[in-house]
Order: structure tokens, then C-alpha cells, then sequence
């Protein structure tokens, strides 16, 4: 796999080296077949995909669970913003302060997360006025088959994330 290159805004050139045919996942997701050996995509501002290039000779991706939680949850009265934290060692620990835009619902991504483990993370509402609102917390085993590949390549740049997992 080479390095990834943008193009444009929301465009992106993948390449890597060989001949034959080649598969290309999105998301786990066949997304093109190319003899080429390389490929533009769109990718829109603030969305995140992991491509996976596999040649002929190599199987489709099997099945995984993602190695990620995302967190939804729609906007409380009065809230400035909200805290997104993760139970580590015993204490809450920040993961994220997201402002309250007028949004309909918000999300939020955690990291990779360790396999056979329940994590636990809450979401607290934060007033204008700084006062803390009641928690919404969630518990949840991760439990991932098969991990996803080890190796993996990740570009960000201008307000775009991509990552590119090879197989």
C-alpha cells in the first residue's frame, strides 16, 4: 500500500503495487473490482471508512465486529455541552467535551477498545450556568471475532479522517 494522497477536498487516490485483480472493501463491503492499481474516493467531510485491498488470490474479509463503540444520544434542555467519559482504573477519565450546537443528536467514536473486556462510559450534560446534569451510562462487553487486521494506516487532514486496513 502507498501512502495515501488527497486530491481534492473530499477525494482520494488509494494505490498500491501488483497486477492481476483486485477487490476493494469499504467498511467490509465490496466496494470495487479493479484491474488498476489505484483508485479515487469520496469521502465526505468528518466521515471515517476503513478500505481493505485484497488481490484474487486472497479471500474476502471475514465478518468482524467493530473494535469501536459509538455513543448516540440526543440533546438535553438547557446543556452547553457533554461530557463523554470512560471508567478506567477505577475513576472516570474524559474522553471527550462535545458543544452543544443545536444538533438533533450527537455521536461520538471511542478508541479501539480491548477485547473480552466490559467498558463502561457515561455521558453527562453540562449547563450554561457549569452545573452537571444526571449521567446516561452504559456498560459493554467487547467482543469482537475475528480482530480486525494489525496492520492499518490512518491519514488525517483537513477536517477528514481515512483509514486503510491491509489483508
Amino acid at each position: 500500500m502507498n501512502p495515501v494522497e488527497q486530491v481534492d477536498v473530499r477525494t482520494w487516490r488509494l494505490s498500491w503495487s501488483g497486477s492481476g485483480t483486485f477487490y476493494v472493501y469499504r467498511d467490509g463491503t465490496l466496494f470495487a473490482t479493479t484491474a488498476q492499481a489505484e483508485l479515487l474516493v469520496m469521502i465526505e467531510p468528518g466521515d471515517t471508512h476503513v478500505f481493505e485491498v485484497l488481490d484474487a488470490s486472497t479471500a474476502a474479509p471475514a465478518t468482524a465486529f467493530p473494535a469501536r463503540l459509538t455513543l448516540g444520544w440526543y440533546p438535553v434542555a438547557g446543556a452547553e455541552r457533554y461530557l463523554v467519559e470512560e471508567r478506567v482504573a477505577g475513576a472516570w477519565t474524559q474522553r471527550a467535551s462535545i458543544r452543544d450546537g443545536g444538533h438533533g443528536y450527537f455521536t461520538w467514536p471511542s478508541r479501539v477498545l480491548e477485547d473480552s473486556v466490559t467498558h463502561r462510559f457515561r455521558v453527562v450534560a453540562i449547563g450554561v450556568d457549569g452545573n452537571r446534569g444526571t449521567a446516561a451510562a452504559v456498560a459493554v462487553l467487547m467482543v469482537r471475532h475475528p480482530d480486525p487486521d494489525a496492520v492499518a494506516f490512518t491519514y488525517a487532514a483537513a477536517g477528514h479522517t481515512l483509514s486503510l486496513g491491509v489483508a
